[in-house]
C-alpha cells in the first residue's frame, strides 16, 4: 500500500490544536502588508469594498492547507472579514486537511477546491516545491480565484532568528530559501498575493527577546500567542482600503456578464449565448417563473463527463484523513452514493474490498495494491491514492457523485433583490468556445437578468509571467543556458526550426548551480537553435 503520509512534517501535522487564544501579545512590529501584494487581490477587494446593503456582492472564500490552517487563527480572520464587510454576502469555508502536504493536496483539490470555485483562496502548506509549482498552475487554470499564499512561520528546526539575510545571498539549502526566494518569485509569476508571515514573525521574536519555541506548542504548531500573531499578520491584507472599486469584478480578467436586452436577447423563446470559458451561470431577475431546458454544445449538462465530481471520501482514524485522496472514473457518471467495504486483510499493507453503487449496484472487487476499475467503469482507484491504513474487514468508505450543473433552469424572480440569485448551468468545461442554449418551456419572458461566464485561461493569460531562459557564455566562452534555481520541475528544451511541426527535445546533461541560477552547457547543438523552459515536474491529470 502506498503510504501517503510519508514525511516527517506530515507526521507532525497530524495533530490539530484548537485551544482558545491566549493573553495579549508583546510589542508588535509593523505588520502593514506590501501594497503591491494587496494589489493582487484586486477582484476580491473590489467585491468586498463595493458591497452595499442594496447590492450585497457574494464572495466565496476558501481556507486550504494542513493542520496549521485548521487552527483557530482562521476563525479570527474570517470574523474580521465579516466585521469589516457587513454588507457582503460571505461564504467562508475551511477545507484544510491534517497532515496533507501539497503533493497530497494536489489530489484532494479535485474534490475540495475546484468544485467550490472560490473568489479567494487563503493557502499554506509544506511539501516539495515541484508540487507547489503545479498546485499554483492548477489553481489558476481551473479557477478565477485570487490567491493569498502564506509563507512559513518559524518552526523548531529553523533555528533561532538572527539578523535578516538579503534574499539575493540565500541558496536552496538555506532554511529561508522557500519563504524568501522560491515563494516570492513563484507568487510574482502567478500573480498571487504573497502573505509574508515569516518576516513579522521573526521581528516579533527579536523585538520581544523570545525564542522561536515561545510561540510554539510543539515542534511546529503555534501556541495560543502564535495563533494570535498569525491572525494579526494576515488580517491587514483584507482590511478595508481606498482605491479598490475597479475594475468591474463581473466584467474583467476572465469574468464576463452578458445582460439580457443588451448583449444577449430572447428569440422565439430561446436564449443563445456563445461564450469562451469553463463555467457558465444564469443570473435571475425580473420576469416570469418559467422553467428552461439547458444545452451546452447541443448536449444536456448531465451528459458532459466533466460536469460531475466525486466528493471527498469518508475518513479513517481520529485526524480526519480522507480514506482516498481522489476517486477517478472512466465512464459517464450519475448522481449516486458509493460504498466500498473492506472484505479481507492481505498482510501488513494490503487489503481487499468490494464496491457497491446506490444505482449501479455491486460493481466489482479489488485490492488497494493494484489499479482497480469497476465493472461499470464509473469508479477507478489508483494505489497511490489510498491513505487508508490497516483497515479491519467490514470497514466502509463512502463518497457521492454530484453534478456541477443542471439540465433545467427554474427561472423564478428572486425574493431578495439584494443578493444575486445564481444558478450554475455547467462548470469544469474545457476552457474554450461553447454555445449555451436556454429554451423556455412556456410563453412569456423568463426571469433571467444575465448570463455570467468564467474563463480561468483568460485570467491566467492576463496575470501569468512566464519564466525566462538566458543564452550566455560561461568560463572559456562556452555557450550555456541559464535559468533561475527557483524553478523546480522545469526542463530546458531545444529545437532547430521555427516550424511548429519540429518537435522540442529535452536538453541532456546535469545543470550546475551558479549562485541562484542553474547553468547548462549547450556546445555541440545545432548552429541555429531555439530554447525554452517547460514544466515537466507535475502529474498528468492533476
Amino acid at each position: 500500500m502506498a503510504n501517503v503520509v510519508k514525511t516527517s512534517i506530515a507526521i507532525l501535522l497530524w495533530m490539530v490544536w484548537l485551544l482558545p487564544a491566549g493573553a495579549a501579545l508583546g510589542i508588535m512590529p509593523p505588520t502593514d502588508p506590501d501594497p503591491r501584494q494587496v494589489e493582487n487581490l484586486r477582484r476580491t477587494m473590489t467585491l468586498l469594498n463595493t458591497s452595499t446593503p442594496e447590492h450585497r456582492n457574494t464572495v466565496r472564500i476558501l481556507f486550504y492547507g494542513q493542520s496549521i490552517t485548521l487552527q483557530d487563527w482562521w476563525l479570527q480572520v474570517a470574523q474580521s472579514i465579516r466585521d469589516n464587510y457587513p454588507s457582503a454576502n460571505l461564504i467562508i469555508v475551511n477545507r484544510a486537511i491534517n497532515g496533507h502536504t501539497v503533493d497530497l493536496l494536489l489530489r484532494d483539490a479535485l474534490s475540495d477546491v475546484y468544485p467550490f470555485q472560490p473568489d479567494l483562496i487563503i493557502f499554506q502548506a509544506y511539501g516539495p516545491e515541484e508540487a507547489h509549482e503545479q498546485f499554483q498552475q492548477n489553481l489558476h487554470l481551473r479557477t478565477c480565484a485570487d490567491v493569498m499564499w502564506q509563507n512559513d512561520h518559524y518552526a523548531s528546526w529553523d533555528g533561532e532568528p538572527g539578523e535578516p539575510q538579503p534574499a539575493s545571498t540565500l541558496t536552496p539549502t538555506n532554511v529561508n530559501w522557500h519563504s524568501f526566494v522560491f515563494m516570492p518569485n513563484a507568487a510574482a509569476r502567478y500573480g498571487d498575493c504573497l502573505v509574508d508571515v515569516r518576516t513579522p514573525w521573526e521581528a516579533y521574536l527579536r523585538t520581544n527577546n523570545l525564542s522561536r519555541n515561545d510561540l510554539l506548542q510543539d515542534q511546529i504548531h503555534p501556541n495560543a500567542d502564535g495563533r494570535q500573531l498569525m491572525a494579526n499578520i494576515i488580517r491587514p491584507y483584507l482590511a478595508p482600503r481606498e482605491g479598490f472599486v475597479s475594475p468591474d469584478p463581473y466584467n474583467s480578467q476572465g469574468v464576463h456578464t452578458y445582460r439580457v436586452g443588451d448583449q444577449i436577447n430572447w428569440l422565439n423563446g430561446a436564449l443563445a449565448v456563445p461564450f469562451i470559458g469553463s463555467r457558465v451561470d444564469v443570473i435571475l431577475g425580473p420576469g416570469q417563473s418559467i422553467p428552461l431546458t439547458a444545452e451546452i454544445d447541443g448536449q444536456q449538462p448531465s451528459a458532459l463527463t466533466n460536469n460531475w465530481v466525486f466528493t471527498r471520501t469518508t475518513t479513517f482514524g481520529g485526524y480526519g484523513f480522507p480514506s482516498l485522496l481522489r476517486v477517478d472514473s472512466a465512464a459517464k457518471l450519475q448522481a449516486e452514493h458509493w460504498e466500498l467495504t473492506v472484505t479481507a486483510s492481505l498482510g501488513s499493507d494490503g487489503f481487499a474490498f468490494a464496491l457497491h453503487g446506490s444505482l449501479t449496484g455491486d460493481d466489482g472487487v479489488g485490492t488497494n495494491t493494484m489499479i482497480f476499475r469497476s465493472n461499470s467503469g464509473r469508479v477507478v482507484l489508483h494505489p497511490e491514492d489510498w491513505s487508508l491504513q490497516l483497515p479491519a474487514p467490514g470497514f466502509k468508505v463512502s463518497w457521492d457523485v454530484v453534478s456541477l450543473g443542471t439540465d433545467t433552469v427554474y427561472a423564478t424572480p428572486p425574493a431578495d433583490g439584494q443578493v444575486e440569485s445564481v444558478i450554475t448551468v455547467a462548470q469544469n468545461l474545457s476552457d474554450d468556445f461553447h454555445l449555451l442554449l436556454l429554451k423556455a418551456t412556456g410563453p412569456g419572458t423568463p426571469a433571467i437578468r444575465a448570463v455570467r461566464v468564467y474563463s480561468p485561461a483568460e485570467r491566467y493569460a492576463a496575470t501569468y509571467r512566464g519564466p525566462v531562459v538566458e543564452f550566455t557564455f560561461g568560463r572559456g566562452a562556452v555557450p550555456q543556458l541559464q535559468w533561475p534555481a527557483w524553478l523546480p520541475g522545469w526542463q530546458p528544451e531545444q529545437r532547430s526550426s521555427m516550424d511548429p511541426a519540429v518537435e522540442w527535445t529535452p536538453l541532456l546533461g546535469d545543470p550546475t548551480l551558479v549562485q541562484q541560477k542553474m547553468a547548462l552547457e549547450v556546445f555541440g547543438e545545432a548552429p541555429i537553435s531555439l530554447y525554452r523552459l517547460r514544466f515537466v515536474g507535475g502529474v498528468e491529470g492533476l
